[in-house]
């Protein structure tokens, strides 16, 4: 695992997922009521949300993790009913409890409100993947995505840099609804794009999740951007340029290599 806090001074590696959103949004520091952090995007969601439940469950924290549409059932932790006091018990005993009711293609969905804020009264920190993306490693969100919980502390959008290089067709979820979502945004639709068959360079990259992605988040919540799969020194590097090419003050650079993949936990 690798991690790098960008910032536009400086880049800082630190040791674990949970301190690098730290270091960008330390208000999540508090302890009064559970922290929520929703995960969105492509291109590592589920990688993400297991990383930081193993990391918050070594630092002794009791870590709920649900869905608010569909993801994959969980090799371990997993309790697949909406039995608030059985999801309680799980956290209690191991730390993490994946709470989903199981459905088609081996998925679990949400469990519903009153077994959801049951269960999040007892967490410490609750990890929400709150849409899909067909594990692709980019995507265009759907007119009623992200699906957020009512409370919700912060959003780690995500993006897989395994994008680069190849066709936006061949690596993006909803790739032909890129446009509608730039107008739905109010903002310009990169159009060497329009076929899908244009290889994702640095600059398309970067102009597709800002105005096509990002821009659609405008809510009064922190929004953490996440570039993941820097499996080597050029992704690193073209990490970093992304974020200067949008302008960003701040993001994570993320590898989990050896990790992708699992389907939970």
């Amino acid at each position: 695992m690798n991690i790098v806090v960008y910032k536009k001074d400086s880049d800082e590696h630190v040791s674990t997922l949970w301190e690098g959103i730290g270091r960008i949004l330390p208000e999540l520091a508090r302890t009064d009521v559970p922290v929520v952090l929703a995960v969105t995007g492509a291109g590592g969601k589920t990688t993400c949300i297991a990383a930081l439940a193993r990391e918050l469950m070594d630092r002794g924290k009791r870590v709920l993790v649900v869905t608010t549409t569909h993801m994959y059932q969980p090799e371990r932790y997993g309790v697949l009913t909406d039995d608030a006091a059985a999801i309680v018990r799980q956290m209690r005993e191991t730390g993490i409890a994946v709470a989903g009711l199981p459905c088609d293609g081996g998925k679990i969905s949400y469990i519903g409100d009153a077994a959801y804020h049951t269960a999040a009264r007892h967490a410490d920190v609750v990890l929400v993947e709150a849409d899909g993306s067909r594990r692709l490693p980019f995507k265009v969100p759907g007119v009623n995505e992200p699906v957020l919980p009512a409370r919700c502390d912060a959003v780690l959008s995500i993006a897989g840099l395994s994008a680069l290089g190849r066709s936006l067709q061949a690596v993006c979820f909803r790739w032909d609804e890129a446009a509608d979502a730039a107008r739905r945004f109010g903002r310009t639709f990169p159009q060497e794009a329009a076929d899908g068959t244009v290889p994702l360079s640095i600059s398309l990259f970067a102009r597709l999740w800002q105005n096509c992605c990002l821009s659609g988040m405008a809510w009064d919540i922190p929004v953490l951007p996440v570039l993941n799969q820097a499996d080597t020194p050029q992704h690193r590097i073209a990490a970093s340029l992304i974020f200067q090419e949008m302008d960003l003050p701040a993001g994570l650079i993320t590898s989990f290599a050896g990790k992708e993949g699992v389907p939970c936990i």
